[in-house]
Formats: C-alpha cells, sequence, structure tokens
C-alpha cells in the first residue's frame, strides 16, 4: 500500500513538472486562420488573399497597425508639451494609459514571443521608440550610448507597470498606474 500511495506521488510530482516545462516555453500568436478571419470580415475566403500574400504577412499587418494607434497616443501626448522632461513623462504615462487600456494589443505586440516572420522581416516594430525616448531624455536631444541604455531601462519599467496590472487585476496597488509612472520619473536623473 505505501508503494501505491507513493508511485502516484511521484507520478503527481512529474506530471507537475512536465506541465511546469510545457506551460514556461515562450509561445507566438497564432492568429486564426485566413477563412475564419476572411468569414468575420464577411468575405470570400479567397479575398484575403488578394490582399495578403500569407498568414504571416497579414500578422506583421496586425502588428505595425496596433504599433501606429500606440504610437499615435504617444505622439499625441507628447506634441503640445514644451520641456524635454514634460514630453518624457508625457511619452511615459501615454504608454502605460495606452497598455492598460488596450491590454490584448499590448499583450500581442509586447508580450509574446516574436513571430519568425518578423524576425526574418527585420521589421522589429517599437526599438525605434527606445531611439525616440533618448533623444527625448538627451539634453540636446542627441541619443547617445548613456542615453539609450537609460531610455531601454525606462521602457523596461514601464513595461512591467503595464504588464502587472494587465495580468495582476486583483493586487492592492497603493497607487494608481500614473502615481508609479510619476514616481518612476523621480528616479531619473
Amino acid at each position: 500500500m505505501d508503494k501505491v500511495i507513493q508511485n502516484d506521488r511521484s507520478l503527481k510530482i512529474r506530471l507537475v513538472e512536465a506541465a511546469a516545462a510545457a506551460l514556461a516555453k515562450p509561445r507566438t500568436f497564432k492568429l486564426p486562420t485566413m477563412r475564419e478571419l476572411a468569414a468575420s470580415a464577411g468575405v470570400a475566403p479567397g479575398a484575403a488573399y488578394r490582399h495578403f500574400k500569407s498568414q504571416d504577412e497579414l500578422f506583421l499587418a496586425v502588428i505595425l497597425y496596433l504599433f501606429t494607434e500606440m504610437e499615435h497616443e504617444l505622439q499625441k501626448a507628447v506634441g503640445m508639451k514644451k520641456s524635454q522632461k514634460d514630453k518624457v513623462e508625457a511619452m511615459a504615462q501615454a504608454y502605460v494609459k495606452w497598455g492598460i487600456a488596450n491590454p490584448g494589443a499590448y499583450q500581442l505586440i509586447l508580450e509574446t514571443t516574436d513571430d519568425e516572420a518578423v524576425l526574418k522581416s527585420g521589421q522589429r516594430a517599437g526599438l525605434h521608440m527606445i531611439a525616440q525616448l533618448a533623444a527625448l531624455l538627451s539634453p540636446n536631444g542627441v541619443p547617445t550610448s548613456e542615453m539609450t541604455n537609460q531610455a531601454t531601462q525606462l521602457w523596461t519599467s514601464l513595461h512591467g507597470i503595464v504588464s502587472l496590472r494587465n495580468h495582476k487585476t486583483g493586487m492592492p496597488w497603493v497607487n494608481t498606474a500614473q502615481e508609479q509612472v510619476t514616481d518612476l520619473l523621480k528616479t531619473l536623473n
């Protein structure tokens, strides 16, 4: 009897370990089939292929569309600000606000493993945002390697705020996301 209990416990541990290993692997986001998308758009399946050669090409178009949407909001927020400091704060606040307001889009463009098509195309949408942020952090508007590093760290921290707020909805946050951004920006030189 002890051996059966021990074997059951051992099997249970092995099953948990196998499931943990499978769930911990990075995943790519898979679009619905072209046929499903065409049906959803109310068109014949062939119509989708007249506009996109493949599902990968459509995926790249979706990523570009969503990044453009996010960048529009960031540019709108930065647009009327005068000082570099105010522009950095506006950009950071707009980034977090957009990410929290659009959790599915945010997850698709910034939290999924890069699809092979994205890597092959060289179109890593979003990396130029680090250069823009580095330019805003630089006193003369010209990004240096130090400012690029600081911009990368800031973007990483902002991403953490968005990701945790989107996925840990039951957390008893002691302040708002906007307050978190303001506090984070106070740590910059």
